[in-house]
């Protein structure tokens, strides 16, 4: 059961200090002022990718990196789905210009449009970007309207929007360690990574049952948070490199440089057997395997 207190507002985390028994962390209040300092076992940074934990825990790491996509997102009412209201929809090359499409309920779609606004190369993002600045129809609409789909008016799904985020697709290099003594980070303050393939909320999630597995073993102590560390870190690198190299829609990526003409059968593009490689060169990059994960024992 969570305590009352466990869930405070308003607190910004502006610097800790490691003790040989505890760690102290410093908050302060954004309205008022006001610092306060609590006392806990261990501290971990759950706070996303501009992360200050992680900022004080490499300071000289500097901003996140960017490849030169941006990506307008936005979630569109609609009367009814499309195809059978259960299908997510990958359209064009996550290298130059991809549309998503997908329900989020019975009568939303949320979409997504990645552009390749500079050539590729990491470089520290020029802007701060976030999830929340807001994005402009008039400037989405000319890039969907030769995106055509039979059961879809992609320029009626931009109009229709109730509201468009426009942000830079960035991540942050791999760090080479996640845990310094009492301190730790998780989520996308660890690995934050692009979002080609849906892992990020995943491999969130995924560490947080590695935590619980380090601290059956060790308990909520330092030696916990160095073999959830060895457990994790490691996997979360491989996500991240693969991310920048589009993740599963690589396959996307495959097709299109094959096929520069419209077709009608995937066949007349590559074998299955072709096709198979590429999504296999996938798994094997990540280690996943769908009867390894079946036979896993559950956590609770």
């Amino acid at each position: 059961e969570i305590g009352q207190n466990t869930i405070r507002l308003g607190q910004k985390l502006i610097a800790f200090r490691q003790r040989p028994s505890h760690v102290e962390v410093d908050f302060v209040n954004p309205t008022t002022g006001k610092i306060n300092t609590e006392r806990g076992k261990i501290l971990i940074g759950a706070d996303g990718i501009h992360s200050t934990v992680r900022r004080l825990l490499f300071p000289n790491e500097g901003p996140t990196l960017w490849d030169g996509i941006a990506v307008w997102r936005g979630v569109t009412p609609v009367k009814n789905l499309y195809l059978d209201g259960r299908t997510i929809i990958f359209m064009g090359n996550p290298n130059d210009r991809e549309l998503i499409i997908f329900p989020v309920d019975e009568s939303n779609l949320n979409w997504a449009l990645a552009i390749r606004k500079e050539k590729a190369g990491i470089r520290p993002t020029p802007i701060i970007s976030d999830w929340d600045n807001l994005g402009r129809k008039e400037d989405v609409l000319p890039l969907v309207s030769d995106l055509k789909l039979s059961f879809i008016d992609t320029e009626d799904l931009v109009r229709s929007s109730t509201i468009i985020n426009e942000f830079l697709m960035t991540d942050r290099d791999p760090l080479p360690q996640w845990s310094h003594d009492r301190v730790t980070l998780i989520g996308d303050a660890a690995h934050p990574m692009y979002p080609n393939g849906g892992n990020g909320a995943s491999q969130a999630i995924i560490d947080s049952r590695g935590l619980v597995l380090a601290f059956r073993e060790f308990g909520v102590t330092p030696k916990g948070l160095q073999q959830y560390d060895e457990l994790r870190r490691p996997t979360s690198t491989i996500f991240v490199k693969m991310a920048r190299q589009a993740g599963p829609e690589k396959l996307l990526k495959f097709v299109d440089e094959r096929s520069r003409e419209p077709f009608g059968n995937l066949s007349d593009i590559a074998s299955p057997e072709e096709l198979e490689e590429v999504v296999a060169d996938y798994k094997r990059a990540i280690n996943w395997s769908a009867e390894k994960l079946n036979h896993e024992p559950p956590l609770f």
